[in-house]
This record gives structure tokens, sequence and C-alpha cells, in this order.
């Protein structure tokens, strides 16, 4: 009998060894696809063991992508980084979606203010990241940082529709500049790397 969950670290080789192995899926992408069908409840039908990847190997994975080089201030970055861990953290789709939401609307913003959608998405990040301690970032190799081959169809419907949600959030003007817009997050490759390592990897 397979144990019901397995702890791994990045490791892709590794990945698709327990995929194939303990969750008796035929791939990665296949354990992925039933994953997240039992997440939308298109199926009841789990695989035979959780393969969960450890949060702190995900996030030194996230920490490394060439995006955040574009970002000089060091706490900006370390904000963003933090609101990042929330969706790694996520147990259900729906907080998944929300936390998403609120980051690209955050970031895609240029101008913030009372009341507007900008704002908001900042006042529920920062008081869902408060009291939270910096994470330890483990050394590891930098590798790929994309992994589009492993996305099923349903994690790209899932992230474009939060981004256009987004796009229409952040587009209400606001009477103050927005510190935290930066257009590294306007970019494809990055509003979906976001989602990818949460939503769309084990």
């Amino acid at each position: 009998m397979p144990p019901n969950e397995v702890v791994i670290d990045e490791s892709n080789a590794l990945k698709s060894v327990v995929c194939r192995k303990l969750a008796e899926c035929r791939s990665t992408k296949e354990y992925i696809s039933h994953c997240f069908s039992h997440l939308t409840g298109e199926t009841e039908n789990l695989p035979s063991c959780f393969v969960r990847v450890d949060h702190i190997h995900i996030i030194g994975k996230i920490s490394k992508w060439k995006m955040w080089k574009t970002i000089g201030n060091a706490v900006l970055r370390d904000h963003l980084l933090r609101f990042v861990g929330l969706l790694v953290q996520a147990e259900t789709l729906e907080s998944f979606r929300d936390i998403l939401e609120s980051i690209l609307t955050l970031c895609f913003a240029e101008t913030a203010g009372p009341s507007t959608p900008a704002e908001t998405s900042k006042q529920k990040l920062h008081q869902k990241i408060s009291g939270v301690e910096n994470v330890n970032i483990p050394e590891e190799n930098d590798g790929n940082e994309d992994d589009d081959e492993l996305d099923p169809p349903g994690v790209k419907s899932v992230l474009k529709e939060i981004k256009e949600t987004a796009k229409g959030k952040a587009a209400i003007k606001g009477g103050d500049l927005n510190l935290y817009f930066n257009t590294v997050f306007l970019l494809k490759s990055s509003w979906q790397k976001l989602g990818r390592l949460s939503c769309g990897q084990p």
C-alpha cells in the first residue's frame, strides 16, 4: 500500500518517479490534471497518494526567478515574495484565486487610493503576511524557470481568468501613485509563473 502523502523537493525527476510509482499516474502532468479536476469539482477521484512539494523549496525556486532582479527596492521585493508565499500555502482553489487576484490587482495598478481595488488588495495582503517571519531560502540549483509542459488546460484558463479580472480592477484610478506597480508583472510569463508553481504543480 502506498502512503497517503509524501513530501518531496523540487526535483522534476523525483516528482516524475513518485507520481508514477506511488500516485499510480502515467506522468506528473496526469497527476496534476487529476488533482486540478478534483479542485474544480469535475471529478471526485483522487490519485492513490498525495504528492506535496515542500513549500520552502517552492519559495526557494520562486526567489531565484530573474524577474525579481528588476525590483531594486529590497523591502518591496521582500513583500512581494511574502505575497507569493501566501499562494503556496493556499488550501483551497477559492483562496488561491483570491490571493493571486489581489497580487495582480496591486501590481497591475499604476495608481491607488482610498477605496480603490489596489488599496483594498494591498491592505488584505499586508494583513495576511503580518507577523510572518522571513522565509529561510535554501541554496539550490536554479534549474529551469518554466514547466509549460506540465500545465493542464484547466490551469491555464483559470490563470487567464484571474489575470483579466485583476486587470479590470487595476484600471480603476486613485489619487496616489502605487509603489507596488511593476511592469514585470504585466509579462505573461511572470503572472503565469506565480500560478503555475502553486496551482499547477504537485
